[in-house]
């Protein structure tokens, strides 16, 4: 399956009009994966017919994530992931019929958190090796003092608002935001620290939960409370053996 992934995604550039590279929701690996499994489950004849489903894909993500039912934004979970699968060339969008162009793709994300969390890597990863950008993310990774860090994370951020179309205006917090989501998915697997939205480098290594989005803050109300154990037992030896030839060594 690496060789399978490798080529869905050798060509794949961050200066792509096709879909979004990674958002709010889409750089989450949970998210990905409860998409992804649903997409799967009810695609028809290799086609997904996403207004059809609109109203029970909400549904569907509200019961996955505990979300209150009335707020707005629960159907940002499935379109953000749409965005980056067209991104990543595993469907095509016609409209609001989608065609999956890599089910076997699409079935092995839906296997497992972990899965998911590898395709998002691989995205990630050839996405930055074939915009120039791989080098920088090497430096900063090997960049063992924080304050020196902060400076390699901030040339990478400034390449990528110059090359990528999402970002219209640098110093903006989604210009900021862009370029922590791919930082911080290749970040886990590294064994790197979590960013925050400024770009600062944390002091805090990342876990299972770094990448999550269902995880409970003091704001979450008891009727909201979340459980998620496959953070909490996320199998990280089992996605560094499966990544180990383009893991930042």
């Amino acid at each position: 399956m690496f060789d399978t992934l490798k080529n869905t995604f050798k060509n794949l550039k961050i200066d792509s009009h096709s879909g979004k590279f990674f958002a709010d929701k889409s750089y989450k690996y949970d998210v990905f994966c409860y998409m992804v499994q649903y997409i799967v489950n009810n695609s028809n004849g290799g086609t997904f017919n996403y207004n059809y489903h609109r109203s029970n894909v909400e549904r569907y993500t509200v019961e996955k994530f505990t979300l209150n039912p009335d707020s707005d934004g629960n159907l940002n979970f499935m379109n953000e992931t749409l965005n980056l699968l067209e991104f990543a060339k595993l469907i095509k969008n016609n409209g609001f019929v989608y065609e999956i162009t890599s089910s076997n793709v699409l079935k092995f994300i839906s296997q497992s958190m972990e899965n998911a969390y590898i395709v998002q890597y691989m995205i990630a990863y050839y996405t930055f090796k074939n915009s120039d950008l791989l080098d920088d993310y090497t430096k900063y990774v090997k960049c063992s003092d924080i304050s020196r860090k902060k400076l390699y994370l901030n040339a990478l951020y400034l390449k990528i608002c110059e090359l990528s179309p999402s970002v219209e205006e640098e110093e903006t917090v989604w210009a900021k935001l862009f370029t922590k989501y791919p930082v911080m998915i290749l970040g886990y697997a590294n064994n790197e620290y979590a960013v925050s939205r400024e770009l600062n480098v944390t002091k805090k290594k990342m876990n299972g939960f770094s990448l999550s989005a269902n995880v409970n803050n003091p704001k979450t109300r008891p009727e909201f409370y979340k459980t998620n154990d496959y953070s909490e037992n996320f199998d990280i030896n089992y996605v560094r053996s499966f990544l180990k030839t383009i893991l930042i060594n």
